[in-house]
């Protein structure tokens, strides 16, 4: 259609930006790393810009690399609901087997299952 002059993307959140910009890997430009461990984070800086960080190709660094059996990272795991009123966080301490889930809700009353049963429930059926 010749009209169209373009198309945009409105109520897109910035974490989704983040992930079509960065995908599933990415790394602290070499510049912007040999200035922090010079620094050795002196400044107080410990966070990153956008323009700072790069996409990583799979090709070249495999995503949650198969043949190791373990990941050397923690991952963080945000879910919220639409409504605002639940969140989720899941912390992924894989060095230490270990798991941590918070859950915020605004409910006073617990209508939280057996978090305990539910990961030996999907461990196994996995």
């Amino acid at each position: 259609m010749p009209d169209i002059e373009g198309i945009y993307e409105t109520q897109v959140s910035l974490e989704f930006r983040a992930l079509l910009r960065l995908g599933c890997l990415c790394c602290v430009e070499r510049n912007e790393a040999r200035r922090l461990a010079a620094t050795g984070f002196r400044d107080g800086t410990d966070t990153f810009f956008m323009h700072q960080l790069q996409f990583l190709r799979l090709a070249h660094h495999p995503y949650l690399q198969p043949q190791t059996g373990t990941l050397r990272h923690l991952y963080l795991y945000h879910n919220h609901a639409p409504t605002g009123r639940r969140a989720m966080f899941g912390l992924f301490l894989t060095p230490s087997k270990r798991v941590v889930v918070f859950v915020l809700d605004t409910v006073r009353t617990n209508q939280m299952p057996n978090m305990a049963n539910m990961y030996n429930n999907e461990h196994s059926e996995k």
